[in-house]
């Protein structure tokens, strides 16, 4: 998705949580970000559940990088920006592995949360269809009469679980473990989730991940079939000056 700035960001500074998920995202995106030929100018981690993050801030910030990417969680991505505003530190765009897609993250920080991008699995106005369910549309209607508001593709992802276990054990008719388990790896359609097919080691290969941009408070999708026509996505309007993007394929 950088690489459809206009001009290409060429910076990167990334900050990482010292727990294993948020290292392994970390690793995986400065091997992406050399093939993307950015310069990643700035990488270092800190304590896992750090209260505090002024200090690494005012490290980049001498270093004036384009983007900042932070690959940890909720509360890292809301200190991030919080901290970054209240040490003037300006990005062209502030990117999140985890944070944007929940509901907290825009309940915190208000319309800071503006202009940050974030990834999720999966996202409620997506317009698939589901032999349970009818559509995505009719799920998340469904959970919200439920739940509430919130809907987070975690929750989904169990919801999926739950549909995918159901529909297997109809195709085995049975409940004998190596029936069912021989239907759900065979299984190839489509549901509210998106389009599903298991490789031999049991991963969806037909899955797709959403990038978005919190825009008035909203998540706006910038990339990924079968979701509503994109909004125009924005660089932060408080960082440098920068043309829009186009939305494309992370």
């Amino acid at each position: 998705m950088l690489t459809t700035f206009n001009p290409v960001p060429k910076k990167l500074a990334m900050i990482s949580p010292t727990d294993l998920f948020p290292l392994n995202v970390a690793d995986g995106a400065q091997n992406y970000a050399k093939e993307l030929k950015l310069d990643l100018v700035f990488f270092e981690k800190y304590p896992k559940g750090a209260k505090d993050l002024s200090s690494l801030l005012l490290k980049i910030k001498a270093l004036k990088p384009d983007v900042l990417m932070g690959t940890g969680y909720l509360d890292d991505a809301i200190l991030a920006v919080r901290q970054s505003k209240d040490q003037k530190v300006d990005f062209k765009a502030m990117v999140f592995t985890t944070g944007p897609e929940l509901e907290d993250f825009t309940k915190n920080l208000g319309k800071d949360a503006d202009y940050a991008y974030g990834v999720s699995w999966w996202m409620p106005e997506a317009s698939f269809k589901c032999p349970v369910f009818g559509s995505t549309q009719n799920y998340a209607s469904l959970y919200a009469k439920k739940f509430g508001s919130g809907l987070t593709y975690q929750a989904a992802a169990a919801s999926q679980a739950g549909l995918l276990l159901q529909l297997s054990i109809e195709k085995a008719k049975s409940l004998q473990m190596d029936k069912v388990r021989e239907a759900l790896r065979s299984y190839n359609g489509t549901t509210f989730w998106g389009a599903t097919k298991f490789d031999a080691n049991g991963r969806n290969v037909t899955g797709k991940s959403v990038t978005f941009q919190i825009q008035r408070g909203q998540s706006r999708r910038s990339s990924r079939r079968k979701l509503p026509k994109p909004h125009r996505c924005f660089l932060n309007p408080h960082g440098p000056p920068a043309s829009e993007i186009s939305q494309t394929p992370p």
